[in-house]
């Protein structure tokens, strides 16, 4: 038996792509629904804080990036707290 676990087929490096895509694409539009619990809890500081670290790279393209970069993420945020 322990041969057969042995012998399992491995996820390959189309599993890990499909991995990194799907948290490529998740990262960024999970800050939606990130502020609209934000806005609904009344924003405490422990989620402030925990956003802060966690979209950091966001922030900082929203800031540094292009405009349009910031344009879509300023639209995209404020359909989710509406």
């Amino acid at each position: 038996m322990s041969e057969e676990l042995d012998n399992r087929k491995r996820p390959g490096a189309v599993f890990w792509a499909m991995i990194i895509l799907a948290a490529l694409v998740a990262y960024p539009l999970s800050i939606g629904p990130v502020a609209s619990l934000d806005k609904k809890l009344g924003s405490p500081e422990w989620l402030e804080t925990i956003g802060t670290v966690v979209y950091a790279p966001a922030f900082y393209s929203i800031e540094h990036g292009p405009k349009r970069v910031s344009e879509c993420y300023d639209r995209y945020i404020t359909w989710w707290t509406k």
